[in-house]
């Protein structure tokens, strides 16, 4: 008797064939990526497995959303879905594994929820405790999702009783989804030492340390730096849907408000979330498969104001398709900051298709490589302060050469232990310019002996305060691949402080700390003043 009712099972599983189905793909896809080099050859399989995994998510999210709304109204809501938020990124651009498979698993989790819920059969809990059970192993804060079996069709006290009542009648039912769950999370725990979030072979984990706190709510949401309703605005849309929701579902009201909110207060409990590399804030993703059932309502709420709400609806949903879509390229391009976006560095790039690397980098707060600045030589006047070829009297030197020899037929500036500087540069800002911020290359040809190397050789450039030095920069000669027996060029640029006091003096100079000996020639000071 019990082979029979285990034979009727497993056909009523095959008969609901995609969700068992997406169960085995998303198993595959993690032992896969688990056990295999993904840059090989099986590059291509995980690609594969990776879009399944995600079509059972959406295919998932469809068949929940046709439950209860008409057909065009779910088309247009899963178009919504899909391209108006960071969704495009994480799934089309970025491929990563762990916000698609928790998006996929908790879609798998409400279909099978409302499933159960309509028709309680034994397949339906299985898979139903296998999905939230890999859920919880994939995420850390995942036990969320059993609010979704545990909340659904509950809106009163007569719904709670009778949900209850309901329970304890298919107890067979309830102690299997226990059981399975168990199973599931036990013994990868136990056996596998796995950690739930934590998982080795998923390529994305929330940064920082969980704090059971709110006080990152704010700037997940309206931050520029990766603020989720900054970058997918039309989630306000959803979270207007729930006034609908409730006034025409409230069976499914409190399960999907409870565990949006709960899940958007302790997915902000991560203390690095503004750190991530990623569009958008990528810890809310997966609610976006809770999220679809707001939207939708609101959606056939529009749908049945006329054509004006609907045609008005539709435009404004193609402005955000094309917002996101745009910014998406302007992300994944660097133009919008990986990191450190601000509200002024939002309102610069609004709307650009092209951004200097100097912009980038001011955008950022960080202070820039000088050879970014002057490279824009349009921006600047540029004058030579002093120049030393050693063939004649230096111009404008400041100081007197040292020891000068011939080399090959060439006179030049011989450097080695008892010659450790060359003939420096040494001016008061005050005396250079009266910018509020210049510029200074120091440019020099150098020699070294075949059986010689640079070891120990400097191009130095600094600001001095009262025989102190300060924003110091320099040049490692041995670091620039330079070829013994052969003269060749080199540089380094220099950015003064903003507003240096004027007594301050701008020292340019070679430091040579090595023994054998080192020749220079075209020892050239310059100075790059800002037009503007």
């Amino acid at each position: 008797m019990a082979g029979k009712q285990m034979q009727s099972m497993f056909k009523k599983i095959l008969k609901n064939r995609i969700p068992f189905i997406t169960f085995f793909v998303i198993l595959a896809g993690l032992l896969l990526v688990r056990y295999f080099d993904t840059s090989g050859k099986f590059h291509v399989l995980e690609y594969l497995l990776y879009l399944l995994i995600l079509f059972a998510g959406t295919w998932s999210t469809r068949k929940t959303l046709q439950l209860f709304l008409p057909e065009p109204v779910t088309s247009f809501t899963l178009i919504i879905l899909v391209f108006c938020t960071n969704l495009t990124y994480i799934a089309g651009v970025g491929q990563l594994f762990q916000p698609v498979i928790l998006f996929s698993l908790y879609s798998l989790v409400i279909y099978l929820a409302v499933s159960s819920f309509r028709s309680p059969r034994l397949y339906k809990t299985i898979l139903l405790a296998l999905f939230s059970g890999l859920t919880l192993l994939a995420q850390g804060t995942g036990y969320l999702v059993l609010l979704i079996p545990l909340f659904w069709g509950m809106h009163d006290r007569t719904s709670a009783k009778e949900k209850f009542t309901r329970m304890v009648k298919n107890y067979r039912n309830s102690l299997v989804f226990i059981f399975v769950i168990l199973l599931v999370v036990i013994v990868p725990v136990v056996i596998l030492k796995i950690s739930p979030g934590n998982i080795s072979f998923l390529d994305f984990k929330l940064p920082g340390l969980f704090i059971l706190n709110f006080r990152y709510l704010w700037i997940d949401l309206f931050s520029f730096n990766h603020g989720w309703l900054i970058y997918s605005p039309v989630i306000l849309l959803s979270i207007a849907g729930f006034y609908f929701l409730a006034e025409r579902n409230r069976e499914i009201y409190y399960a999907v408000f409870i565990l949006t909110f709960l899940g958007i207060l302790f997915g902000s409990c991560w203390t690095e979330l503004g750190s991530t590399d990623v569009f958008g804030q990528i810890a809310f993703v997966q609610l976006l498969a809770v999220l679809s059932l707001p939207l939708g309502y609101l959606l056939k709420v529009i749908s049945e104001k006329g054509r004006i709400a609907i045609t008005l609806t539709a435009v404004f949903c193609s402005l955000f398709l094309l917002l996101n879509l745009f910014q998406t390229w302007q992300y994944n391009n660097g133009i919008i900051l990986k990191s450190g976006m601000t509200a002024d560095a939002y309102c610069r790039v609004f709307g650009r298709t092209n951004v200097s690397d100097l912009e980038k980098v001011l955008m950022a707060g960080i202070d820039p490589d000088p050879s970014l600045v002057l490279k824009d030589t349009a921006k600047f006047t540029r004058k030579t302060l002093a120049f030393y070829d050693f063939s004649r009297e230096p111009v404008n030197s400041g100081s007197k050469p040292g020891p000068i020899c011939e080399v090959f037929g060439r006179r030049v500036y011989k450097m080695d232990s008892t010659v450790q500087f060359s003939p420096a540069l040494k001016e008061k800002y005050s005396d250079l310019s009266k910018k509020r911020q210049v510029g200074a290359r120091l440019t020099v040809s150098v020699y070294v002996q075949e059986t010689s190397s640079l070891k120990g050789g400097f191009l130095v450039i600094t600001s001095v305060h009262e025989g102190t030095s300060y924003r110091y920069r320099e040049l490692r000669l041995w670091e620039q691949n330079l070829k013994p027996g052969q003269w060749q060029t080199v540089s380094i640029d220099y950015l003064s402080p903003i507003d240096p006091y004027p007594g301050d003096v701008l020292d340019f100079h070679v430091w040579y700390t090595g023994k054998e000996s080192l020749y220079i020639d075209d020892l050239k000071f310059e100075l790059f003043e800002p037009k503007e």
